[in-house]
């Protein structure tokens, strides 16, 4: 009996090596049945691709899918892909993280069926017309969902474990998902009212990338904390930073509670007023544009507004630098530029604001041009 097994895998392989998938599995599912200890390793990656190619590759439903890693599970073991070229049980079980990657819970048991550290780490790339664009490694894309899907999950203390140990096991990060490593760290300190924590990442972070979320995400630790007046300033940032004002509603719910802190009834009134027109859908573009001219002076309440030349705007047209009239240079970003931005062109005179920044190629902190004006003679 153990011979005929012997003769028909020596059939299957051959059959599955002319890419007869189909008919290679149904002697291979024959043969496991019967006796799995007559195959080999190579009976077995032979088995388990051809599942890949008939049931994982292009999954027909969800149920064959499932079944088909399920048994892959039982016939390999994974390999570290740093070593070796393929491996049928990487490639099938990335296949399914990948299918479920939407879905928390299902998506964390796939993920715990790798160990990450034999994963792929270098970043996958492709050429479009000339241009390399890079993509995360397998190593890289597991830490992401994990650390993601058990962040939804409320899952805080193993998000910072699993984040933390991407920061130190990746060697590389593709469009700075080191960052996003740190943020789910802050988050998850946030949420075990680690604020001291959440803080010092959450302050690294804003260094590099300033959206108007991450800024929210200060004010309300520092309100937290009872510091409202760096509370008050992180949150004014975000209220002026570029971002959809129906998605700014719950901060500015925070920027209520922050005025009223502050005692500043005026203020707090009038976001008042602008919560009720975003929640009835009613004028609240206007309302806003007028109240963040409010926001500017409570911003820079202490500072005279300074002024110079535009003086070179740079090539991809987003960003540029003013000579202030003091003989300084200051760098600015296209959006700071206070109406039509498309007019703004090297010469003109402006007045501005200085507000502190980071750059990151020197390292070190800088002040930057902010709420430009064209001034008008």
């Amino acid at each position: 009996m153990e011979e005929d097994i012997k003769t028909q895998l020596k059939k299957a392989k051959a059959i599955y090596q002319k890419k007869k998938h189909d008919e290679a599995e149904k002697i291979y599912k024959t043969a496991y049945d019967e006796d799995p200890e007559a195959f080999t390793i190579w009976d077995r990656r032979f088995y388990a691709w051809a599942l890949y190619h008939l049931h994982i590759k292009n999954p027909s439903s969800e149920e064959d899918l499932i079944k088909s890693c399920e048994l892959i599970s039982e016939l390999l073991i994974q390999e570290d892909t740093n070593k070796v070229k393929v491996c049928a049980y990487t490639t099938s079980m990335l296949k399914i993280i990948n299918y479920f990657k939407d879905n928390s819970y299902e998506c964390l048991k796939w993920l715990d069926m790798l160990n990450p550290k034999l994963l792929n780490s270098n970043p996958k790339s492709m050429n479009r017309d000339g241009r390399i664009s890079k993509f995360y490694s397998d190593k890289e894309k597991w830490y992401s969902l994990k650390t993601k899907h058990l962040l939804d999950m409320g899952e805080y203390e193993e998000t910072i474990k699993f984040a933390d140990e991407a920061l130190n096991e990746l060697d590389e990060f593709v469009n700075n998902s080191d960052i996003w490593f740190k943020w789910r760290i802050a988050i998850a300190n946030k949420e075990l009212d680690n604020y001291d924590e959440a803080l010092k990442y959450l302050e690294e972070i804003v260094n590099s990338k300033n959206d108007w979320f991450i800024l929210k995400e200060l004010a309300e630790i520092y309100s937290l904390t009872g510091d409202y007046d760096s509370a008050l300033k992180y949150a004014l940032d975000a209220a002026l930073a570029k971002g959809d004002i129906k998605y700014k509603i719950n901060l500015y719910r925070l920027l209520d509670e922050i005025f009223i802190a502050k005692d500043m009834d005026e203020d707090s009134d009038s976001i008042v007023e602008l919560i009720e027109a975003i929640e009835d859908d009613e004028n609240f573009v206007e309302i806003e544009k007028e109240l963040k001219e409010r926001w500017v002076e409570i911003k820079f309440n202490n500072q005279q507004r300074s002024y110079g030349t535009i003086s070179n705007i740079l090539g991809h047209g987003k960003a540029g630098f003013i000579k202030a009239d003091d003989g300084e240079s200051y760098y600015f970003n296209i959006y700071e530029i206070q109406g039509d931005k498309s007019k703004v062109k090297e010469g003109d005179y402006v007045s501005f604001f200085l507000e502190e920044s980071f750059d990151k190629k020197k390292n070190k902190k800088t002040l930057n041009a902010v709420n430009i004006n064209i001034v008008d003679f």
